[in-house]
Parts: C-alpha cells; sequence; structure tokens
C-alpha cells in the first residue's frame, strides 16, 4: 500500500510526457498542411471571383502544462484517491456491524471435577428354587382346666355364727317397722360376705373393693351366684368389751344411723340377705350382702 503512490505518479508521468510529444507533432503537420492551403486560396483568390465558403476549424494549439503544476496535478489526484479509499474503507467499517463475541472468564490453573459418584452396588438375583412343602405333625397341648380358686371360708365359731344370726334378727326387726317383709338368710351369700370379711381383716383395709378392685357384684360373679340386683354393707369395730347381744345392737344401730347403709336394710329391691363376721380379740369385721336373685 505505501508503494501505491509512487507507481500511480510515474505511470501519470511517463503518459503526459507522451502525450505531449503526441501533440507537437500533430500541430506541426497541421500547420504545414494550413500554410500550403493558404498560399493556394490567395493565388485561387487572385484568378478566380470569391465563393462564399465555410472554412475549416483550425484546432488550436495545446498549451504546454509547466512540471511544477502537473506535479501538483498529479499529487491532489492521488490525494483525492487515497482520500477516497479511506472514506470507502470507513464507511465498511461503519456499514458493518461488529460481532460481540462473549468471553468466559475462567479462573487460572484451575479444573472444575465432577463429584465421584458413588458405587452402586448391583444386586444379582439368584434364581429361586421352589422348595417342596414339609409337613412336621405337630401335636396340639392337652387343654387342662384352670384350677378353682379356693375360696378361704374363714372357719365359722359357734359364737361367731350366733351373732350374725343376732344380726339378721335386728335387721329384719327394723323391716318388720316399716311393714316391710323379712329378708330370708341366704347361706351362698353368707359365704361371700364372711371372705370379704376376712380379707379386710387379713389385710388391713376397709372398703367395699378389695385391693384387686373386686366390687360386691364381682365377687358374687366369682362365686357363680345369680343375682338381679345386689348390695352390701360393711363395719368395722374394735377396742370395745361389749356382749354378742350389745355387739350385734351396735353394728344394725349404726346403720340405721348411715342414710345409704339404712337404704339397703329398708330396700324393696332386695329379697335375701347374708352375713358374714371374722373377728380377732376385740377387733371384729361384718359384711351384709342383699340381693334379689334369678
Amino acid at each position: 500500500m505505501e508503494s501505491y503512490p509512487v507507481k500511480a505518479f510515474l505511470t501519470l508521468l511517463a503518459l503526459n510526457v507522451s502525450f505531449c510529444i503526441f501533440f507537437v507533432g500533430v500541430a506541426h503537420s497541421d500547420y504545414k498542411e494550413s500554410f500550403e492551403d493558404t498560399s493556394a486560396q490567395i493565388a485561387a483568390v487572385v484568378a478566380t471571383p470569391p465563393v462564399v465558403e465555410r472554412r475549416k476549424a483550425i484546432p488550436e494549439r495545446p498549451k504546454v502544462i509547466p512540471a511544477k503544476t502537473l506535479i501538483a496535478t498529479m499529487s491532489k489526484v492521488m490525494a483525492s484517491t487515497t482520500e477516497r479509499e479511506t472514506q470507502k474503507r470507513t464507511v465498511a467499517k461503519q456499514t458493518s456491524k461488529p460481532v460481540a463475541k462473549k468471553v468466559v472468564k475462567t479462573p487460572a490453573n484451575t479444573e472444575v471435577m465432577a463429584p465421584a459418584k458413588a458405587p452402586v452396588a448391583e444386586k444379582v438375583e439368584t434364581p429361586k428354587v421352589a422348595q417342596a412343602p414339609v409337613f412336621i405333625p405337630v401335636s396340639k397341648p392337652v387343654e387342662k382346666p384352670a384350677p378353682k380358686k379356693a375360696v378361704n371360708t374363714p372357719v365359722q365359731s359357734d359364737s361367731v355364727a350366733e351373732l350374725e344370726q343376732m344380726v339378721i334378727d335386728l335387721m329384719n326387726d327394723e323391716r318388720v317397722k316399716k311393714g316391710l317383709s323379712r329378708l330370708s338368710s341366704d347361706t351362698k351369700l353368707a359365704s361371700i360376705a364372711r371372705t370379704h370379711s376376712a380379707d379386710m381383716l387379713a389385710k388391713d383395709f376397709f372398703s367395699h373393693k378389695n385391693l384387686s378392685g373386686c366390687s360386691p357384684s364381682c365377687r358374687m360373679d366369682n362365686a357363680g351366684y345369680q343375682w338381679k340386683s345386689n348390695g352390701e354393707n360393711i363395719h368395722m369395730m374394735s377396742g370395745f368389751n361389749f356382749s354378742l347381744s350389745e355387739t350385734a345392737d351396735k353394728i344394725v344401730s349404726d346403720w340405721m344411723n348411715s342414710p345409704g347403709h339404712k337404704a339397703n336394710i329398708l330396700g324393696n329391691d332386695f329379697t335375701n340377705i347374708g352375713v358374714g363376721i371374722v373377728s380377732v380379740g376385740d377387733k371384729y369385721y361384718t359384711t351384709a350382702e342383699y340381693s334379689l336373685p334369678k
């Protein structure tokens, strides 16, 4: 690109020189011919009358361009040529849109490694061989009947049996006073009542429910007693030096002075009664069971 203006200048200079030489030669031949024609025409005019005739236009003599002017012109031509090429390049740069390249910056000397996957143990399924069922004879154990719970009935002495009957008679007397029928003595109820009195004396508690939580209905059911309705009174006394009659009167009078106990004694829902008394020294535990049996 740097040698292009020089080559163009030399080429134009050579063409200009050739052009000048060519025009010099043509002008010389034209002037020679014109001089000869003029002499002939003068002779003809003198010999013949004038004739109106269009003359040929004689080309003007070419002007000789000075070397300095030629060099300046060539410089302008070269400058204009260079300026046009520059403008074309500028327009080409402006019209063409640069393509932005995405530059991804990565830290130098770093490698990103994928996390190592834990090895997965593949299960190899082995074919299952169907086994023939094996029948093993099983001998059923012989169920033995559960032993019945022994009911520890306290030994009833003659005095205690007499005291129990006194208590029953006093309660029936109270019923007769109210116009009610007497309650019938029931040996099963007496046994259930006597067992509960002995349990309270032995385990030193005083409640309608024993230490296992069994109520009067529970005790009747355990003894196999069939009932429609039932009730229970309990009494405990100690420190008294009473006779049997005085002891029986103390027990019944204490119940009659208690609304709940009195309601059982005078209740219309009961027909049977059983009384159980257990004593040690001057301590007495008394239980009375009331029922309407099925």
